[in-house]
């Protein structure tokens, strides 16, 4: 059986208050005699925020595949009309109107817009619980997060990291405020320090972050190995919208 998911299941159940009181004692110990578990615990309240609103999720992909719908049915050929006798003049607005129609087409978002797929997987829909203990720069931190002033959450959230490189939940945050001021290259940095930990419950949320971070900034190949490997992985929270996506890359 999976340890990974088991731990999740019972982090789950806790935060769900399902734990009968053995299990509860067990896992209230584990907590206090486990710096690193208690951490993940008290962060995974607003993991859960950010990786279980499919509601939010569904409803923007919704639209999104309306408004290509909406736009494709709604798009009718141009006729242009000219009454000009010379053939040079004639020739002259063909040549334009061809010109201009090739602009007008590489400036309109397509089903396969690497931006605009970002945009519509992308989640960053968080709201925190600020009740921290023991970490002042943490809670200051999370408050300019929670009010999207995310360089300065970034800027304590690496002073955090700079003395404990091994807080994986502060990493995650850090790299989702990458994305937030659109450094990617940063984010995905983070995240391939928390995928090479192995040893945390954020590996499938970083995996998830970082291919649409690569999708983002055109390595359309090494996103679409991402989404494979996350869409063959049966448990990975994000299994489904991974092969969602891939269906929209045509893949």
């Amino acid at each position: 059986m999976d340890t990974k998911f088991n731990l999740n299941e019972l982090i789950e159940r806790y935060l769900n208050n399902q734990l009968n009181p053995e299990e509860l004692d067990s896992f209230n110990k584990e907590m206090e005699l486990n710096e690193k578990f208690r951490r993940e615990v008290e962060l995974e309240k607003d993991l859960k925020i950010i990786v279980q609103r499919e509601d939010v999720l569904d409803l923007r992909r919704k639209i999104h595949k309306a408004a290509l719908s909406y736009n494709r049915k709604n798009e009718s050929p141009k006729i242009l009309h000219i009454n000009i006798k010379r053939t040079i003049l004639i020739a002259a607005c063909i040549a334009a109107a061809f010109f201009v129609s090739i602009l007008i087409y590489n400036n309109i978002p397509r089903k396969n817009s690497n931006n605009n797929l970002f945009n519509t997987y992308y989640n960053s829909d968080i709201s925190l619980n600020l009740n921290r203990s023991g970490n002042n720069g943490l809670a200051e931190a999370l408050i300019s997060y929670n009010q999207k002033n995310y360089q300065d959450a970034i800027n304590i959230f690496n002073d955090i990291l700079s003395s404990d490189s091994s807080n994986i939940a502060v990493a995650f945050y850090a790299g989702v405020s990458y994305i937030e001021t659109e450094d990617f290259k940063s984010a995905i940095k983070l995240f391939n320090h928390i995928i090479k930990d192995q040893d945390n419950l954020y590996i499938e949320h970083a995996e998830w972050f970082r291919a649409l971070c690569l999708l983002r900034i055109g390595n359309k190949a090494e996103a679409i190995k991402e989404f494979e490997k996350i869409s063959k992985d049966t448990i990975n929270y994000h299994n489904k919208e991974a092969k969602e996506i891939l269906k929209e890359l045509d893949i």
